[in-house]
């Protein structure tokens, strides 16, 4: 069987059409390189996006961290404070109880140097 120059022809036609239906058209080309372009704009600003968010956890673990530290004093001094006025509370009471002792002390006094009793003696 022999082939025609027509033959030929109708199989090189063909071979040239499935060729061009399997290469994508400009149009497809630039909306490739356009959808390209776009997702490295999008990729960089997630990167920046990631460092800012890791500057920002650093920064608040170290704040955090302060801010702990600072309690931890905080309850110190507090505590401290506590102790200073249960010492106060306490030498206040121990001194109202003496100054009533020395005015209970200096009002006998007044009633036996005035000769005063107790049944006289009206508070």
């Amino acid at each position: 069987m022999s082939l025609t120059k027509q033959d030929v022809q109708s199989c090189v036609d063909n071979a040239r059409m499935r060729l061009m239906d399997s290469v994508p058209s400009r149009q497809d080309v630039q909306a490739l390189k356009d959808s390209t372009r776009n997702l490295v704009t999008i990729i960089n600003q997630c990167q920046q996006y990631l460092s800012q968010s890791q500057r920002q956890g650093s920064e608040l673990i170290r704040r955090t961290a302060s801010l702990e530290a600072r309690l931890v004093q905080l309850e110190q001094e507090l505590s401290q404070v506590h102790k200073v006025m249960n010492s106060v509370a306490a030498q206040s009471s121990q001194q109202r109880v003496m100054q009533r002792v020395i005015v209970s002390n200096a009002e006998e006094q007044e009633r036996v140097q005035y000769g005063l009793t107790q049944t006289t003696y009206a508070p």
